[in-house]
């Protein structure tokens, strides 16, 4: 299979605004290094991505994965040094639920896309590693 992946772009750090923050349901989803308007996979609506800084997005026209309902929040990714600030939340506790698909090395080794989580300034998940 041939290895095709589409275009990177650098992007100017978005500025969070109390109107753009939309939860739906309780619930804040992210398509991280979308650019579209929302992408619907399950009974979620994933929302363009936005609240970060750093970074640039990357995408490819590529199916990733069998399913091709939701197909669409797999073929975009943020990657270099970027990180995310979600305003006006409410003091409490969230579950945060992460999804990772590799959508450049896809005939790659493990090893080379290893990185860490961070919440709140500490370290939520070690050497991750996209091709495991």
């Amino acid at each position: 299979m041939e290895e095709k992946w589409g275009s990177a772009a650098a992007v100017k750090d978005q500025e969070p605004s109390e109107t753009t923050l939309e939860l739906r349901d309780g619930s804040l989803s992210i398509n991280a290094g979308g650019t579209k308007n929302s992408v619907v996979c399950g009974s979620l609506d994933f929302q363009r991505d936005n609240f970060f800084t750093g970074g640039y997005d990357i995408s490819t026209d590529v199916q990733i994965g069998d399913d091709k309902k939701g197909a669409a929040l797999y073929q975009s990714a943020r990657i270099g040094d970027f990180s995310y600030k979600f305003p006006k939340l409410q003091p409490g506790e969230y579950l945060l639920d992460l999804h990772f698909a590799e959508i450049v090395f896809t005939n790659g080794p493990s090893g080379m896309r290893i990185f860490d989580v961070f919440v709140q300034e500490e370290k939520a998940s070690v050497s991750t590693d996209t091709a495991c």
